[in-house]
């Protein structure tokens, strides 16, 4: 049978089901989880071809990738490559219906796979799936129901249900001792027999199929309830031997989920923070989330009454330990610890009632968005600082958008695009309303550096003329800018470029296009000079600036052979000629030579050079194209200084050459535009491109003209000392008016500055600086090569008793290093620098400028050597130039003892080294302390908690704490309050300065005795007639408009125990506050419509606080003691994790 859908409600046991089977048949699994599976009636065999992904949030994307990793298989198209397998594989989906996109995996994978056939006619592959039952899988449920494997186990009989249920409750129980002991046995099973009976609704006499409970579907399936029951009462309650309370306890069985998380969470009344976090972790994304981005969203759900900021580390480490039997646990790629709820029913149902269960108050996605990104603004106002966010925002933050309907909004943040991830952020682009760049462009970025995606992103933000954006992506603060700048691009004037060039003097550039115009452009700006050029009738192929008489000129050529002559600053059509020229012809220049005017055209193979007047050809020898230039009173060709279609430039005396390439990514070959030094030959720049380079054109100053995709797309050369921004035009096929003058809020991309925001504090400029604006500013002489390395950082996290007493660890840095091969200096071994022949080594150069007050005489940084004096003629093949390399290290950390969260380590001159060899920065090793489960930690001092039963308290006791240290027993005095502590000097953790420990501090939490049998209760009610305390209500603070009344009610120990009627004044008259029997300290009650005053009525808050008699008399003394004999109740630090618990690590892989 090749489809079997298992279905039924959540916590039916779905996926329990299948763990079991996945444990017992997968051949690294069985081994290690045969304690799980080994006790079932009959389990399978061990399969080689078995495979299984959990879809609970994963898109379609990641569980075929999932399948094809776990078979081995590569390729497109995984139904054809799962049947064309020699061995017919199982596969297995569990949680379906919690996948991102169930729909799409039904419709697109798992129906195509059920259908799919092998070449002997045997199915592809036989397919377990688990899931809800939703009507959206209708079709998956119908074919698996045609074919006889549908399994729904809402629809099991009832007495099968509640013979399992029975033996599954039993079977927890019991690995909780004293339950395994024969004299426990009769309590055991009777509270699992009552639990059984009481979630199937009926009697254990019945049989087949129950109308009543199981026509149509329940909410919670009967086994996950079971089993969290269980863990209730073992934790929750002390040991019941006797049969009528086990009965009755278990006859108390919530039906529901929800019924039984409240109380559970009702009981944990010392961590304020537990419901807000879990309710955090109910809106988690992907495998969890981490624990400070959790606490970071806890806030949104503290409700109405909360006020001041988030909770501290230590709060969220405590509420994490105390909801820890609710949670799963995985790490992320940083080593983060992941956190998520470990079943889905429990998190839709704290996403809709996150502060309490009386109130249903989903939360607007749009304030979770909020407080997910808020710790990444800048304290300047300058933006989100992406570059620090966790993993899980990098690839999480657009989902939660998605559900804020915020998408555009986060997407519209450059920096987000660069530093997120691809895979997620793609399929919700093309669904925000104005996306920066197409999905498929997002999805090419997978895999590439930070830096790659900047500069892609750039130019697609230039290619969409959103020049703001394109700015914003080249000179991110706080980090280099990117050397080639986009400055403007043609995409979207409906031409499609087929030539380019760029004038050596003039700041001036051509295209032309396949409808055979051409526009003079800006080279700055991108606006038109001069209407389109007309008069070729073919598309141009060819594009060449030159002189001619002292005037600019403008060669073009179509593919026909036709040449055309222009004035370059006129447009006026000079010649038009025929001449002679390869096909195809890929480089073109005009050349002039003793009076006489030459074209050159050629390809790889040959030049053609050909007088335009006359028509005379010459053939040059193959492969000499190229740039052609006039030297020595010869016409000779630059050979091997570019490729076919490429371009140089001369900066600093080296000379550069510009082509188009490609790089390898994944097995695909991406296009890149490269720079090289044509003559030694090394690589200076590598810029990714969206499209592979079809022509490039240079100017002096190093701007790069590419023509790629069919689009001209300028990149401005980031010289040092730029000049002032000009505007380019969002419509550069449109000529303008020369004097047209930017928006004064825009910025652009390019060589051109950006000018300086005014001084945060409003300060004005010096007198200094007023000066030298009009004046010029004194020389500063040339720069050094050699500057001081950046400091680095790493995270490392700790356990509490390695921040305690310290601990020395290895670590692994990844930081720039000294360049071996030139120590340094940049130049390769055996040459050195050379001064600058532009401005003699002096790093800048005279600019004079004429105003009212006469000529200004100003010192610019020099562009050819960037502003050092000297040039590199032959850059270092190791480093290019930059004097250091990138390399991974091991280092060692010796951690101090006392170290707090946070703390940073400080390792002399192991961080960055600077350009040009320069001394070393340092690298700060940040240390996180991991969350411990007993104790937690403020300051130097540690705090752990202690359940204390009352009766312990009130008579005294002595309490064996584990420390750090080891054992140690401390005294509890006769009559100790709930909430007090107990301090132990020199327990906490040593002073990180100075000698010395801090202190361990024991707060006590009171247990009060709950579910007592008959002569437990008939011992308490002894009690409370030997010493009859009595209760009070008191107001705690009058109810604001709009808000809620708060009351204590105090309630001695006995009263608590047996429960209690206590009585409020009102002006409405008395109103009776009912305590139930089994109270806890801080057990909040709920009073409709109370008036205290003359105002309106309001809700009240009635927070129970039980107190603790002391100064006993014997006979009161006696009573108590008897009473706690008979409990056996001891206290307690922690829970250790029960079967339940380590099932579910199992089946996380956690054991």
């Amino acid at each position: 049978m090749p489809l079997r859908v298992v279905t039924g409600s959540p916590g039916v046991g779905k996926s329990a089901l299948l763990g079991v089977l996945i444990c017992a048949a997968h051949p690294v699994l069985r081994e290690p989880t045969e304690a799980i599976w080994h006790h079932v009636d009959r389990w399978p065999q061990r399969n080689p071809d078995l495979v299984a992904v959990h879809a609970r949030q994963r898109s379609f994307d990641d569980i075929v990738g999932s399948l094809r990793r776990q078979l081995g298989i590569d390729g497109s198209g995984l139904v054809d490559l799962v049947a064309a397998r020699s061995r017919q594989p199982t596969l297995v989906v569990d949680a379906l219906d919690e996948a991102a996109d169930p729909a799409r995996i039904v419709s697109e994978l798992l129906l195509p796979l059920a259908a799919a056939s092998r070449p002997d006619g045997r199915p592809a592959c036989r397919l377990l799936v688990a899931m809800r039952p939703w009507k959206e899988f209708d079709h998956l449920r119908a074919a698996a129901e045609a074919a006889g494997g549908l399994i729904d186990l809402d629809y099991v009989p009832l007495t099968q249900v509640r013979y399992d249920l029975e033996n599954y409750v039993s079977d927890l129980v019991r690995c909780h001792p004293p339950y395994d002991e024969v004299a426990y046995a009769g309590a055991r099973q009777t509270f699992a027999a009552a639990v059984a009976t009481a979630l199937t609704g009926g009697s254990l006499s019945g049989g087949g199929q129950e109308p009543g409970a199981v026509a149509g579907r329940k909410a919670w399936g009967e086994f996950l309830v079971a089993g969290l029951y269980a863990h209730h009462l073992v934790t929750a309650h002390g040991p019941i031997s006797d049969v009528g309370d086990a009965k009755e306890l278990g006859w108390r069985a919530p039906r529901t989920l929800p019924e039984l998380l409240e109380i559970d969470l009702a009981a944990r009344t010392g961590s304020h923070w537990l419901r807000p976090l879990l309710a955090a972790l109910a809106h988690t994304r992907g495998d969890g989330m981490p624990a400070r981005v959790a606490g970071h969203l806890s806030v949104v759900f503290t409700g109405l009454k909360t006020a001041g900021g988030g909770p501290a580390r230590h709060e969220v480490a405590e509420a994490l330990k105390a909801a820890r039997f609710y949670l799963r646990q995985t790490t992320d790629v940083d080593g983060t610890t992941l956190y998520r709820l470990f079943h889905q029913g429990l998190a839709d149902y704290l996403v809709e009632h996150p502060v309490e269960r009386t109130r249903r108050d989903r939360i607007d996605p749009r304030a979770v968005l909020a407080a997910l990104v808020a710790p990444l603004e800048s304290a300047d106002g300058s933006g989100r600082r992406w570059d620090v966010a966790e993993p899980y925002l990098l690839r999480h933050a657009v989902q939660h958008a998605a559900d804020a309907g915020l998408v555009g909004e986060l997407v519209a943040d450059p920096e987000f695009l660069v530093y997120a991830d691809p895979a997620y952020v793609a399929p919700l682009l093309d669904a925000s309303a104005r996306p920066p760049l197409s999905a498929a462009e997002y999805t090419a970025l997978v895999g590439r550096s930070s830096q790659s995606r900047r500069q892609l992103l750039a130019l697609y933000a230039a290619r969409q003329h959103d020049h703001r954006t394109a700015y914003r992506l080249a000179n991110p603060p706080g980090q280099p800018a990117l050397p080639w700048q986009p400055l403007w691009s043609t995409a979207g004037a409906d031409r499609e470029i087929s030539a380019i060039a760029c004038a050596a003097g003039p700041e001036v550039v051509a295209t032309g296009d396949a409808a055979g115009s051409i526009v003079l452009h800006d080279r700055y700006r991108g606006t038109a000079l001069l209407p389109p050029l007309a008069g070729h009738e073919a598309p141009i192929d060819g594009l060449a600036f030159g002189t001619v008489g002292g005037v600019l000129a403008l060669l073009s050529s179509d593919v026909e052979g036709r040449f055309r002559l222009w004035d370059g600053t006129t447009g006026r059509c000079l010649h038009i000629a025929w001449a002679g020229r390869p096909a195809p012809c890929t480089s073109l220049e005009l050349l002039t030579f003793a009076g006489r005017v030459f074209v050159a055209a050629g390809n790889a193979d040959q030049v053609i050079l050909t007088d335009l007047v006359t028509g005379e050809d010459a053939h040059l020898p193959g492969g000499s194209s190229g740039e052609m230039a006039i030297m020595d009173g010869r016409l000779v060709s630059l050979a091997g200084a570019a490729t076919d279609g490429g371009s140089t430039f001369t900066l600093g005396g080296s000379t550069f050459a510009v082509d188009g390439s490609s790089s390898t990514l994944d097995g695909a070959a991406e296009p890149e535009l490269v720079v090289w030094d044509a003559a030694s030959r090394q690589l200076v720049a590598a810029i990714p491109m969206p499209a592979p380079v079809e022509r490039v054109a240079t100017t002096p100053a190093g701007d790069i003209l590419v023509l790629t995709g069919g689009q001209a797309l300028l990149l401005g050369h980031k010289t040092a000392e730029p000049e002032p921004p000009s505007a380019p035009s969002d419509a550069p096929e449109q000529a303008e008016p020369a004097a047209a003058e930017p928006e004064p809020e825009e910025r652009f991309v390019g060589r051109h500055a950006v000018p300086d925001a005014p001084p945060a504090d409003g300060s004005q400029a010096s007198h200094d600086e007023i000066m030298n604006a009009f004046f010029g500013s004194k020389s500063q002489g040339p720069r050094e090569r050699t500057r001081p390395g950046a400091d680095a950082i790493l995270r490392l996290e700790l356990d509490l008793h390695e921040t305690v007493f310290g601990v020395e660890v290895p670590i692994t840095v990844d930081t720039a290093v000294l360049c071996t091969t030139c120590a340094g200096a940049g130049a390769a071994p055996g040459t050195q620098l050379v001064s600058c022949d532009r401005c003699d080594g002096r790093g800048e150069v005279q600019s004079v400028q004429r105003s009212f007050l006469g000529q200004i005489v100003t010192p610019r940084r020099c562009t050819a050597c960037e502003g050092y004096g000297t040039v590199i003629p032959h850059r270092c093949a190791t480093c290019g130039g930059d004097g250091r390399v990138r390399t991974r290290r091991t280092l060692t950390v010796k951690v101090p003892p006392g170290v707090e969260d946070g703390t940073r380590v400080r390792l002399a001159q192991q961080g960055e080294v600077g350009p040009g060899g320069g001394t070393a920065g340092d690298l700060y090793v940040e240390i996180h302390e991991r969350p411990h489960d007993v104790f937690s930690r403020k300051g130097d001092d540690l705090h752990c908690r202690v359940m204390l039963p009352t009766t312990a308290a009130a008579l005294g006791t002595r309490l064996t704490i584990e420390t750090l240290d080891g054992e140690k027993k401390i005294d509890v005095k006769p009559g100790t309050q709930p909430g007090a502590q107990l301090r132990l000097r020199g327990f906490g953790a040593h002073h990180l300065r100075g000698t010395g420990r801090g202190d361990l501090y024991v707060h006590l939490d009171a247990r009060t005795p709950a579910k007592l049998n008959k002569v437990e209760r008939e011992l308490m009610e002894r009690f409370q007639r030997l010493r009859p305390d009595l209760g009070s209500v008191e107001v705690v603070s009058e109810a604001a408009p709009g808000s809620d009344l708060e009351l204590v009610a105090t309630v001695p120990m006995a009263l608590a125990a047996l429960g209690a009627k206590l009585t409020l004044p009102t002006k409405d008259g008395p109103r009776q506050v009912d305590v139930p029997a089994g109270a806890q300290p801080g057990l909040t009650l709920r009073l409709k419509r109370v008036r205290l005053g003359a105002g309106t009525p309001a809700d009240a808050n009635v927070r129970v606080r039980v107190t603790v008699p002391s100064h006993l008399t014997p006979a009161q003394e006696a009573v108590l003691r008897d009473f706690s004999a008979l409990r056996g109740e001891a206290p307690t630090t922690q829970v250790e994790d029960g079967f339940f618990t380590k099932m579910r690590k199992a089946f996380n892989g956690e054991l």
